[in-house]
């Protein structure tokens, strides 16, 4: 029969899609089978064990992955499937010019598997030099930077986190204080 317990990561990593499944009786190897969203469904892997790691995915790309169990006689339909991602990069990151007295907002889109997010500054479009001036939790997908000085420009990046891993910095534009 069939592998049972399908379950793909979704969000822990940035780097790899994590899918394990349970053993099937009699099966001696099993193959993985993985469709991206609105894709071709392919054989990506063969193992004997009940785990594999995808190191072939794109950012914040879902997918979705079956498996099938095999001895040398016999072949199982496809497991039910079971999505994943890994954590990308927020997108749009937008720093207000001047449309706000006092304060800086920066904006972005959320990130499927966030649970917060990193604001960094800094007064390069390079990251080199940016520090980290705070964070926003949850949902939250604006920032408040009430330390930007009056008649300076500041360049800003922000960064997907989760209780696993944090993604990398995205954005660099640039905003000031009115």
């Amino acid at each position: 029969s069939a592998p049972g317990g399908v379950a793909a990561s979704d969000g822990q990593y940035t780097n790899k899609v994590v899918v394990s499944w349970e053993a099937a009786e009699g099966a001696t190897s099993y193959e993985i089978w993985k469709r991206a969203e609105g894709g071709v469904e392919s054989n990506i892997y063969r193992t004997s064990g009940t785990s594999y790691q995808d190191k072939n995915v794109g950012e914040g790309v879902s997918y979705q992955y079956a498996v099938k169990a095999k001895n040398s006689r016999y072949e199982s339909a496809l497991s039910a499937s079971d999505g994943g991602y890994t954590l990308g990069r927020p997108s749009g990151v937008a720093a207000s010019d001047g449309t706000y007295e006092g304060k800086i907002r920066v904006s972005w889109a959320a990130v499927a598997g966030a649970t917060g997010y990193e604001v960094w500054r800094g007064t390069k479009s390079a990251l080199s030099g940016a520090t980290k001036i705070g964070e926003a939790s949850g949902s939250a997908v604006t920032y408040d930077d009430t330390t930007a000085a009056v008649g300076s420009s500041y360049y800003y990046w922000v960064k997907a986190k989760n209780s696993a891993t944090s993604g990398g910095l995205a954005g660099g534009d640039s905003g000031y204080v009115a």
